[in-house]
């Protein structure tokens, strides 16, 4: 389609929406595979998982006591005392998972210059993974709104507002629970342990610093006090659904501000076309009014009225009838043989 079309094509499809009442495509959109949208969110997870894994697990090695000994400041004694190879494990996957998703609270983090440049080369095809990952999962988000919105309305066309609100009240419902959840968590320290207990304020300062990618670092699953390998796992499990919110939020909010936009545009064209076509239908009534002048100014003298429309003779006779020169003498023309006869001068 070339670009003239698809202008067209577009603001015919704006000015349809606002004569309309509001914005919305032609044809509804296709419903989801949802087979195929669970499958590729699967396959999504478990490659961001084992890239974290084996990423981990190299940098347990490549690290050594440096990252052992900086993982057992943050690690609870529940019932035994663990390896040293566990706790370097556990910060290795603490720093890749962290990383990874752009959070990066910096509590934990590689000394060595070899761990260093580890990371930087690793989590940068990381960072792909993880994209691929949130966008996947932000897929089933999205269909399962539009589902909401279809569910809602019916064959009703849904407000724009309708799903960036639903996503926002998701996402404020998840920091909260997990608010919630880490609260009670940080309630196991001792009182005179080295981990405070977190307020709830608190918890949501984190939830949020953690779902916005900020991560500011004065509160981390690591300062929490509990810091081990199933709530680690869970972490980011819920890190990731609180991104794919935050990334469909950010989407639909664009998407419903260019539709206003849009619609700001289409309306003025719209005006614009009624003023044309006004002026057009104008002109167009004036015209015989106007032609009528003309005539009368070329035509009518000092009277002002345009002369009779006589219809064109038919022929020969009434030519020579309404001619004006029907009453003066006719010239002689000589023939061909010598002969004077008479001829109008137009024969």
């Amino acid at each position: 389609m070339s670009g003239g079309m698809a202008a067209r094509t577009s603001w015919l499809v704006a000015l349809k929406g606002v004569t309309s009442g509001r914005l919305r495509t032609p044809s509804e959109p296709p419903k989801p595979n949802w087979k195929k949208l669970f499958a590729q969110t699967a396959v999504s997870f478990l490659s961001l998982w084992l890239f974290c894994l084996i990423g981990a697990t190299c940098l347990t090695f490549i690290e050594g006591e440096e990252l052992r000994a900086e993982s057992e400041l943050f690690y609870v004694n529940m019932s035994a005392q663990p390896s040293g190879t566990y706790l370097r494990f556990l910060g290795s996957l603490y720093v890749f998972c962290t990383t990874v998703t752009t959070v990066g609270y910096g509590d934990i983090v590689p000394y060595t210059s070899g761990g260093k440049w580890f990371v930087m080369v690793s989590c940068t095809a990381g960072f792909v993974v993880n994209l691929v990952c949130i966008l996947r999962m932000a897929e089933i988000v999205n269909a399962l709104m539009t589902a909401y919105a279809r569910k809602l309305y019916k064959k009703r066309s849904h407000p724009g507002w309708l799903i960036p609100v639903s996503l926002l009240v998701l996402l404020f419902t998840l920091m909260l629970l997990n608010a919630v959840t880490w609260t009670q968590l940080t309630r196991l320290n001792d009182e005179d342990s080295a981990f405070l207990r977190w307020s709830f304020t608190e918890a949501c300062w984190f939830s949020w610093a953690t779902f916005s990618t900020v991560g500011f670092g004065d509160f981390s699953p690591a300062s929490s006090g509990q810091l081990n390998l199933p709530l680690l796992l869970a972490y980011v499990c819920v890190t990731l659904i609180g991104l794919a919110l935050m990334t469909s939020l950010i989407e639909s909010m664009v998407e419903f501000v260019t539709d206003i936009r849009a619609g700001k545009e289409a309306a003025k064209l719209a005006q614009v076309a009624v003023l044309t076509s006004k002026k057009t239908y104008e002109g167009l009534k004036a015209a015989p009014r106007l032609a009528h002048r003309r005539l009368s100014m070329t035509f009518g003298g000092s009277n002002g009225y345009a002369p009779t429309l006589q219809p064109f003779p038919n022929s020969q006779s009434e030519i020579a009838e309404k001619s004006p020169w029907s009453s003066a003498p006719m010239p002689m023309i000589r023939s061909g043989d010598g002969d004077e006869q008479p001829r109008r001068a137009w024969e």
